[in-house]
């Protein structure tokens, strides 16, 4: 946000103030506390980043074995995916070849989010590694779906971010004035449109509803993910997904279930905070999908010596697998249930 949105703010803040009839003597109250607040900031800061180091150690001592196996997993997919791209790219772009175009795009995503994911869980946020799961999971289906459909489809994906753009286009025509941005120029919203109504002209209307990319394939003018999801045969996942989803949007099921609790504890605490609970499902979750777009990628253009690498990191997964379950197991075997304290 701008400077000139939190001044805003403040001035909205100290209408309240003036509607509720504050006294003088409350407001200078109030900010005698601010500069407390401030006064006192490089205490405040040093006991939380202490809590946060300690936390850290906590989680360690129950999920070490897990997380650094898939620490590994991480390291060895970002670097699959740096050889791939390196050795592939140059026969790859005489060929027009979109699949490996998006697929490399994807795969690079995917390393990304999956690092964000192995940051939360080592600081115990459960149900964030797991929402960041949930992007990974629709990582690993899109590349699925390109690599399955070929070039045509691929192509498509990769155009598709010209529609995406002009949707942003006319939201931020809507909003811009409250939000204190400067106006689109009229040329440039014009060469947006145009782009938009090219794509859509050769593609067909539907290319411009969501997933319009992928409506050919699927022979639906509106399809959805959960389409998507189903036609290359992992929609047997949609419970994890759903699951996911909890700590995503704003749902009243949100705010009752977090993986991040123990059963014993979903009735008594509302968390707002770190767990030592949960992280079995985001990281199995990870290393499978992780695993799943490492395959996809390298099979697109396999040899022989990138194939050895996919099968090793594929034994991996499965080590990663046990690992967390028997983490989780543990847990629950020693505190019956409940948050271990240490």
């Amino acid at each position: 946000m701008k400077s000139n949105d939190s001044n805003t703010n403040n001035e909205k803040n100290q209408d309240y103030l003036d509607l509720f009839n504050i006294p003088s003597e409350v407001k200078e109250a109030i900010n005698q506390f601010h500069e407390e607040i401030i006064n006192n900031a490089s205490d405040t800061l040093r006991e939380n980043y202490e809590e946060i180091e300690n936390f850290k150690k906590r989680v360690n001592n129950f999920w070490k074995k897990p997380l650094d196996l898939l620490d590994l997993l991480l390291i060895y997919s970002r670097q699959m995916g740096s050889k791939f791209n390196k050795e592939m790219r140059t026969p790859a772009e005489k060929e027009n070849d979109y699949v490996f175009l998006a697929l490399t795009r994807l795969h690079a995503k995917a390393c990304l989010v999956s690092q964000e994911i192995a940051i939360l869980m080592k600081h115990g946020y459960a149900s964030g590694a797991h929402a960041r799961w949930r992007s990974l999971h629709e990582i690993a289906v899109t590349a699925l779906f390109i690599k399955e459909h070929g070039n045509e489809v691929a192509e498509r994906y990769l155009n598709y971010r010209y529609i995406e753009s002009y949707y942003a286009m006319r939201q931020y025509k809507v909003h811009a004035k409250k939000l204190n941005y400067e106006p689109l120029e009229e040329e440039e919203e014009e060469n947006t449109t145009s782009v938009k109504n090219f794509f859509v002209e050769k593609y067909g209307s539907s290319f411009e509803n969501p997933y319009g990319w992928a409506s050919k394939e699927l022979n639906k003018p509106r399809p959805t993910f959960a389409d998507i999801e189903k036609s290359v045969g992992v929609d047997h996942m949609r419970p994890y997904y759903k699951m996911a989803s909890n700590a995503v949007h704003a749902d009243s099921k949100g705010t009752f279930f977090n993986i991040g609790l123990s059963e014993s504890d979903k009735e008594k605490i509302l968390l707002a905070g770190s767990s030592d609970s949960g992280l079995a499902d985001p990281g199995s979750g990870t290393a499978v999908s992780m695993n799943l777009i490492n395959s996809t990628l390298i099979t697109s253009r396999p040899n022989a010596e990138n194939l050895i690498l996919l099968q090793a990191t594929s034994i991996l997964v499965n080590e990663i697998d046990e690992a967390f379950f028997e983490a989780h197991r543990f847990i629950e075997e020693q505190t019956e249930g409940k948050a271990l304290h240490i």
